[in-house]
């Protein structure tokens, strides 16, 4: 049949202008195929992309993030897959083009975990994170939460604290990442807060978290109070593009500074950041002071963005007093976050002594692991997810067995374009005027309210007498769904005496500041 064929093609072409030619296909062998010449040699993969694009058709085409997977039509990706944007993932999130979770929080499960005063590292109970990495990222470390004193000793818990990544413990060998001094007399619940970030790479990894108590003190807990949600600890890592994301700590120490005294830089704590679209920029600065000479200090700290310092001229954005006798260790924590324009932009931080009163102040005293400060930045687009606020209103000081009381202007309201982990971190500066306040912190998430309906999420115990200004950290995550959401801030005192509140003077160094960390 083919040869008929063809003898009558010839003859058709022998009858018109010329010899045939027999240079290209056989022409009946074309008109079988039903196809056109120019792809009579194509590969199967050429012939699929000459079809309208499917998401089923193994080739990644159309606005396909990864093969049949992504961009506008397509189901969801996998983790590990190619991405552009966070709805094209399952996980809801997409960092580094790649589809996967990339935040985690878990909360404490112990009761009454001892930190004995002998120099031994003791487990965190529950705290334990396994995340697994699909490309080389920035992984941001928090853990926060209450310590309590049990007794015994000099009446004071000398604690270090520190993680272990891959089996790995981080910072010093006898104090960690960072330190704290818990006095029992008049502060025996104490908020504290340790921050690192490292690069990891894809695989994955284990992280956890270990305290130590110094010989000859007093016996503390974690989890105390037989473990309820006002004692627990929680640990967050965040996994961050590093194009995005930067990390710097202190390389020296500032030196006692007698006060009042100048600002001054807090050395190597300083961030060069290279920002390619306009972008909303999240910063937290951490860090362990030191309270010296026999006396109370009143250390103040504030971030600088390209020289323009923020906050409170004399006072900062953040104030922790240091009584020298009781708690020269503490914890400095600030919250910051803001849009920021296309460009080169430098993010650092500084510290002063404005107290009178003949202590010293020292931020990465002996340039020790433990005594460090840690700047974290990572830029996300603006208007996302992502937000940041800082609490308005006046003075908000709280007498014994108050109600619980929402904090003006720390309201965050973001919206999910798809179900995803989301964490939340507080930090703000504890005013006590007079005794010892108790003032209990939790979160409120789309009107329902974290932690123990007295105590709240963590409890920090001031003493008007000799650290009536101290930082308060907080910490939450939680997965949730695509949509609209609201998280705020509310505090009590839960003491029988005393008081104790926020936005103290009704000034920058008396804020608290809200961060919701959405990828």
């Amino acid at each position: 049949m083919r040869v008929l064929r063809f003898l009558g093609l010839l003859l058709l072409s022998c009858a018109s202008s010329g010899p045939p030619s027999f240079d290209g296909p056989d022409a009946a062998e074309v008109v079988e195929a039903g196809r056109d010449t120019s792809i009579v040699d194509a590969s199967p993969l050429d012939v699929a992309d000459s079809r309208a694009p499917s998401c089923s058709d193994g080739v990644r085409n159309g606005d396909e993030s990864d093969i049949d997977c992504g961009g506008g039509t397509c189901p969801a990706c996998g983790d590990g897959l190619g991405c552009a944007v966070t709805t094209d993932c399952k996980a809801g999130s997409c960092v580094a083009a790649k589809c996967g979770p990339h935040a985690w929080t878990v909360e404490s499960t112990g009761s009454n975990v001892s930190i004995p005063p002998n120099n031994t590292w003791v487990d965190g109970a529950g705290l334990v994170l396994n995340p697994n990495l699909y490309t080389p990222s920035l992984v941001y470390l928090r853990w926060t939460g209450t310590l309590r004193f049990g007794g015994g000793g000099n009446g004071l818990c000398h604690v270090g604290q520190r993680f272990v990544i891959d089996g790995q413990p981080t910072g010093d060998p006898s104090w960690g990442n960072a330190i704290m001094v818990l006095r029992g007399a008049t502060r025996w619940h104490e908020s504290f807060n340790v921050e690192i970030a490292t690069v990891l790479s894809p695989g994955a990894h284990k992280i956890s978290v270990q305290m130590t108590n110094g010989g000859g003190m007093g016996l503390c807990y974690l989890d105390g109070d037989g473990g309820t949600a006002y004692d627990h600890s929680r640990l967050a890592a965040s996994a961050h593009d590093t194009q995005h994301a930067w990390f710097v700590e202190s390389t020296g120490e500032t030196g006692a500074k007698p006060g009042p005294s100048a600002w001054v830089d807090i050395p190597g704590v300083s961030a060069p950041i290279s920002i390619t679209s306009p972008s909303h920029v999240q910063m937290s600065l951490s860090g362990s002071e030191l309270a010296q000479s026999g006396a109370v200090s009143h250390c103040a700290y504030r971030l600088m963005i390209d020289g323009l310092p923020l906050g409170d001229p004399s006072h900062g954005q953040a104030v922790s007093v240091g009584d020298d006798n009781g708690g020269w260790w503490a914890p400095v924590a600030i919250r910051m976050g803001q849009d920021m324009t296309v460009g080169a932009h430098t993010i650092s931080a500084q510290m002063s002594n404005s107290s009178n009163q003949g202590g010293n102040c020292n931020a990465g005293a002996g340039n020790q692991a433990y005594a460090r400060f840690h700047l974290f930045a990572n830029a996300g687009p603006q208007m996302g997810p992502a937000q940041s606020v800082e609490s308005s209103g006046g003075s908000d000081v709280l007498g014994s067995n108050s109600s619980w009381t929402a904090i003006g202007g720390l309201t965050a309201m973001f919206n999910l374009p798809i179900t995803n982990h989301v964490q939340f971190e507080m930090a703000a500066t504890q005013r006590t005027v007079s005794g010892s306040g108790h003032c209990a912190w939790r979160f409120v998430v789309d009107g329902m309210p974290m932690g123990d309906p007295n105590h709240g999420l963590a409890i920090n115990v001031g003493d008007g007498s000799n650290t009536w200004w101290t930082a308060t950290p907080l910490l939450w995550g939680q997965d949730l769904a695509a949509g609209s959401h609201t998280v705020s801030v509310e505090v009590r005192n839960s003491s029988t005496s005393g008081d104790c509140g926020t936005n103290a003077d009704a000034a920058a160094y008396g804020r608290a500041r809200l961060l919701v960390r959405a990828l």
